[in-house]
């Protein structure tokens, strides 16, 4: 088993080619939410583009410093390009819902673009060009960046998602059956949200492992969607399959690049695929239906591009033209 210290200089190893800025970007229940910024140690000059990521763990574990899960195509493209990453925790399930979920993510969207960011960051010598946004995020994080995409489509260049957890929406996949929580895992359940605790960053094998049997067990959407004093205009939002059917919704200029192996047994392709399909069905080219595409990974697990240098080379050389229009 890896030791803590092990652990330590991995991390420090993942990481070293970057200065680290930490702050929390709001504050619930006296629980400070912790964004990050991730700095080349030999960025250029001036004001630069923004790389910003969202992490994995099924909106139930993780944090957006979790090195196993970082992914090193986006480190790599952020040295390649002498741009910022900037990343936020938010609050996990089952103690918040999704709708709390979504609430933090724009609270994160709108403390990136404020002039009290600005000038933290300006202290320590660091400047954001906020005219050059790429979005990103995999798995819970590829679902939160496309919600991204679809909210501030302005305000965003590039959106890219990769294999972004669909699987909690009323998609035309899979077998139709639903799973049987077992009542361990109900309980487990019951318990945390009765508590009214914030929890927006846990990286325990205990957490891990309830995760995997969240996912497993089926529960995952019933606690996403949970939330009956939400009103109707936040319940709409959870599901971004849905809000493709909304007239006044469309991609950013630079478009919408779905990241997606056809190996991936904990999000389906067939889920990226649908949506795909579904938004060059419903937007006109005006909204964005010209501009968003599926790359397929063909092979890929979940996971894809993480850790391997090979797989990463192979995402920045299919996203090329995409990164030309997210820096132009």
């Amino acid at each position: 088993m890896t030791s803590p210290q092990q652990l330590d200089k991995i991390k420090d190893e993942h990481f070293d080619k970057f200065e680290i800025l930490n702050m929390d970007y709001k504050t619930v229940k006296g629980h400070g939410i912790r964004a990050d910024v991730l700095t080349p140690k030999s960025i250029c000059s001036g004001p630069r583009p923004i790389i910003t990521y969202f992490h994995g763990g099924g909106l139930v574990f993780g944090d957006s410093l979790y090195f196993p899960w970082f992914p090193l195509w986006v480190l790599q493209l952020a040295l390649d390009q002498s741009a910022v990453i900037v990343c936020g925790n938010h609050r996990l399930l089952p103690e918040s819902t999704g709708v709390e979920i979504l609430e933090d993510i724009d609270d994160f969207w709108g403390w990136l673009r404020s002039k009290d960011t600005a000038n933290w960051l300006a202290s320590h010598y660091v400047q954001l060009d906020l005219r050059r946004i790429l979005t990103t995020g995999d798995s819970a994080g590829g679902f939160l960046n496309i919600y991204l995409a679809l909210t501030y489509p302005d305000q965003i260049r590039v959106s890219i998602a990769s294999y972004p957890m669909l699987n909690q929406e009323p998609l035309p996949v899979g077998d139709g059956k639903e799973p049987s929580p077992t009542k361990k895992l109900t309980d487990y359940c019951k318990t945390r949200i009765k508590t009214g605790n914030v929890v927006s960053s846990d990286t325990t094998w205990e957490r891990n492992g309830i995760f995997g049997d969240m996912i497993k067990e089926g529960m995952i959407p019933q606690l996403f969607s949970r939330d009956g004093s939400a009103s109707s205009t936040h319940k709409y939002h959870l599901y971004q399959l849905k809000r493709l059917e909304h007239p006044t919704i469309y991609l950013p200029p630079g478009g919408l690049v779905i990241l997606h192996g056809d190996n991936d047994p904990v999000v389906p392709w067939a889920c990226s695929d649908a949506f795909v399909w579904s938004a060059k069905t419903k937007l006109q080219n005006n909204r964005g239906a010209d501009r968003i595409r599926l790359i397929t990974l063909k092979g890929g697990g979940h996971g894809y591009g993480t850790k391997e240098p090979s797989e990463a080379k192979s995402i920045r050389d299919a996203i090329k033209g995409d990164v030309v229009a997210w820096l132009k």
